[in-house]
């Protein structure tokens, strides 16, 4: 072990290397505090020093106040300071102590005395020095831990954050992948975590294989994996097909099967991702992030097994989508959605019922078509909300009209298999006293598709308590003959599709006629949809007793405006 003798007295100084050189210590000697300083702030200074407190330049007790004021070996292992001195009064001692001396000799001293001094000291200093080797281990443990996913061995999610970080400091462009491991959770739970973790150790050996040092790889989520990859190129258009030429190597990575407990598992991958460019203003670690989970969405969201790359156009798409979500739900609370309705008639221009349509007049943008809306409202689980408020619209204004009248309102498979949808029902039905023989139950064919028989008996239900109930845009959905033969159904309407090219088109002529017979057979009363000519009125009115809807008799409009047009003169 080194030590530092400093004493401007020679011959103690040299006397005292020689004898310490003898007690397996690496003796080093000087004359003045100021090369002792400068020894003992070296990368390579002596563990343990002696300092003579009287000294030329620096004294030995101002060498060891610096070394503490300045703490140049902070976070090193600290030095261990003796302070040789002839000075032997109690306050001395306190103030050599105080100023960071862990020991103190007085002159004249005992060579056995300080052998077993220095020898305490090597002691100390070799504990000081494991108990740093062992924090300096647990630290990096620590590091290990908080930057690496234990399963895999790969860099988690905080490691990727530093890494775009500092990809985000520098001009290079990059790409951010993230690669979902589709259908990962029906595997985990029907062979089990233990096999699960070691499908995801080979995904992201796999990972790690196909492009070895050139990408970094990170696991993010349970089922999710991370690429950053340094792109070449001068725009946008470069940048994507390079990364799509990376995505594509994954994929074909993931065709091979994995073998997992002795079996074959075959993966696909969902991956979205956002290229990290020299020329983007907002250089946002959470940003990148964000816009590469959206295109991950979009990937998993058009059935998995694809990559989609986010674009300005897309951001925009989903602002809007998110913007429109938002007044959606605030329209909901505030009721402001409109009800049309849309009158239907014989074919001698006679008003003997209406279907009540929903309309939306944003406060900015202005009606929005429900081809807009409606898809949102489903897709965030408010088309039931939306649908009451329709139904209470409908049955105010048929509480409005001639005992003779109904109206039809459209519902949808999601509210109609809601709990309360029935209870519902019977209470609106309280509230605004109409018959329920006056209201119909549109319904699209798609509700059948899935547990019919509980469908049928909830029909049975609401038609036990005075409703009836309608097929919209028959023969455009999934139902079989069978489900007509099953359902209690009052009515059907026949899908513009089928009637724009009337009376021209043979395929169209053959259908019409064929859905004209299944209602007559079946006792269904039937709706035309779509009527937007005189001709298709003169080719369909002599084939059976039917009811029109469309443009050629009226167009939707607001409900107080058809009240005033038509039902007011009945």
């Amino acid at each position: 072990m080194k030590i530092l003798i400093a004493d401007d007295d020679q011959i103690s100084g040299i006397l005292l290397k020689k004898q310490i050189s003898t007690w397996n210590f690496d003796p080093i000697y000087v004359t003045n505090g100021k090369d002792a300083y400068k020894i003992l702030t070296s990368p390579d200074s002596p563990q343990i020093a002696l300092l003579d407190w009287i000294m030329p330049e620096m004294t030995g007790f101002e060498v060891v106040r610096a070394l503490h004021a300045d703490k140049h070996k902070e976070g090193g292992i600290p030095h261990y300071l003796i302070l040789l001195t002839a000075k032997n009064a109690k306050e001395d001692v306190v103030k050599a102590i105080k100023a960071g001396a862990d020991d103190y000799i007085v002159k004249p001293f005992n060579m056995e005395e300080l052998k077993v001094r220095l020898g305490a000291g090597r002691r100390i200093v070799e504990l000081t020095q494991r108990l740093s080797n062992a924090l300096k281990k647990a630290k990096r443990l620590n590091n290990f831990i908080a930057r690496f996913d234990r399963t895999t061995g790969l860099p988690n999610h905080i490691y990727l954050l530093e890494q775009i970080e500092n990809i985000c400091r520098t001009d290079t462009p990059y790409i951010l992948l993230f690669i979902n491991l589709d259908n990962f959770k029906v595997i985990n739970q029907f062979y089990g975590i233990e096999d699960g973790d070691c499908l995801l150790n080979a995904a992201g050996g796999r990972l790690r294989h196909c492009f070895k040092d050139e990408i970094f790889t990170a696991r993010r989520t349970s089922d999710e994996f991370a690429l950053l990859f340094p792109l070449k190129g001068k725009n946008f258009e470069e940048f994507k097909r390079i990364s799509l030429a990376v995505a594509n190597k994954i994929h074909n990575a993931f065709k091979a099967p994995f073998i997992i407990s002795g079996e074959e598992i075959f993966l696909t991958v969902s991956i979205g991702g956002t290229i990290i460019s020299y020329d983007d203003d907002k250089k946002e670690p959470n940003e990148y992030v964000r816009r590469a989970e959206l295109a991950l969405k979009r990937a998993k969201k058009a059935g998995g097994n694809i990559t989609v790359i986010h674009d300005s156009e897309a951001e925009k798409e989903l602002k809007e989508k998110f913007e429109l979500e938002r007044d959606i739900e605030k329209a909901l609370k505030k009721k402001e959605f409109l009800m049309f309705l849309q009158p239907q008639f014989t074919a001698d221009g006679r008003v003997v019922s209406a279907e009540a349509l929903c309309r939306w007049r944003h406060p900015e943008r202005g009606l929005i078509s429900p081809a807009i809306f409606i898809p949102i409202t489903e897709e965030k689980n408010l088309i039931g909300q939306l649908g009451k408020i329709m139904i209470e619209k409908a049955c105010k204004f048929i509480a409005r009209t001639d005992n003779n009248f109904s109206l039809s309102v459209n519902v949808s498979p999601q509210q109609f298999q809601e709990k309360g949808f029935t209870g519902f029902l019977e209470y609106i039905l309280e509230e605004t006293k109409i018959a329920p023989e006056r209201l119909t139950l549109e319904v699209t064919e798609g509700m059948f598709i899935k547990d019919v028989q509980n469908t049928i008996n909830k029909m049975e239900r609401l038609i036990d308590m005075g409703f009836s109930f309608s097929v919209d845009d028959f023969g455009t959905g999934y139902s079989s003959l069978l489900y007509l033969k099953q359902l209690p159904l009052r009515e059907l309407k026949i899908d513009r599709a089928f009637v724009k090219e009337l009376p021209n088109d043979k395929k169209d002529i053959a259908i019409v006629d064929t859905i004209i017979d299944i209602a007559e057979n079946f006792g269904f009363d039937l709706v035309v949809e779509g009527v937007e000519t005189k001709e298709q009125v003169d080719f369909l009115a002599p084939r059976g007793d039917m009811v029109f809807q469309g443009y050629y008799f009226a167009r939707p409009a607001p409900e107080d405006e058809v009240f005033l047009n038509y039902f007011k003169k009945m």
